[in-house]
This record gives C-alpha cells, structure tokens and sequence, in this order.
C-alpha cells in the first residue's frame, strides 16, 4: 500500500476497495473524461481570447447561445435549452412554465457556475456539439 492509502481510516478504505473489483462502466468513464476535457478545452479557449474574468462571462454566454440555438434568450428558450435543464433530478416534474421560470431565474443566480453545470447535463455527442459551435 502505498504512503496515502495507509493514512486513511479502515472504513474510508472499505468505501473505495470495491470499485477496483468492479470498475464503472465504459460509457460512464467516456463521459467523465469528455466533461472535464470539454470544461478545460473550452476555458483555454475563452482564455486565450479574453482576459480572465471576460472570458468566464464570454464563454457562459455562449453556452447559453448553443442552448438556445443561437437566438437570443429575449425571445424566449428554445426546447434544447429547457430539456438539458429539466435533466436535472429536481426538475424532473416541472412543467414547461415552471422549467422557463427555472432558468430565467438561474440565468442570474448560478453564474458562473452554470458552466460546469450545463456541461454535465449533456451527453458527451452534445457536449463535441458544443465545443465545434464555440470555433
């Protein structure tokens, strides 16, 4: 074992052994590693192109330009826009009405959070998707 493991509590250790008998799914490991691949192809970008807090504020924008298929939210959300949000657990039974009021309200609140939020809740097809419409 190495130095780490053995400083960590019995029941720690308990915890984490059985997922190295069984590892996770190919599909789930595909999807973790184009998250966080996505998240830092995306902020290297916005980076390079923006000083540091512009580019946060640039990129969330124009995730929410991909939700909303390129229009404007002025003119309302686009249906993309509201299934990638109702994914979220605790959105499963709003309807249309409350799931707009979701985001419009969260639009404000999340900032910049959304970003990693919004990137989880698409697949990893979506999330390439996502990444050729930020080129």
């Amino acid at each position: 074992m190495n130095e780490l493991a053995i400083r960590l509590p019995p029941d720690v250790i308990r915890k984490i052994i059985p997922y190295t008998y069984r590892p996770q799914s190919q599909e789930l490991c595909r999807d973790i590693r184009t998250y966080y691949s996505i998240i830092h192809e995306a902020h290297a970008k916005y980076d390079k192109l923006y000083d540091k807090p512009e580019s946060v504020e640039w990129l969330s924008n124009d995730i929410c330009r991909f939700l909303n298929n390129d229009i404007p939210t002025l003119h309302g959300y686009h249906k993309f826009y509201i299934d990638v949000y109702h994914r979220l657990y605790m959105n499963k039974t709003k309807d249309v009405n409350n799931m707009t009021e979701y985001i419009t309200r969260i639009d404000y609140d999340l900032f910049p959070r959304d970003i990693k939020i919004v990137i989880g809740l698409l697949n990893p097809d979506e999330r390439k998707e996502l990444i050729s419409f930020l080129r």
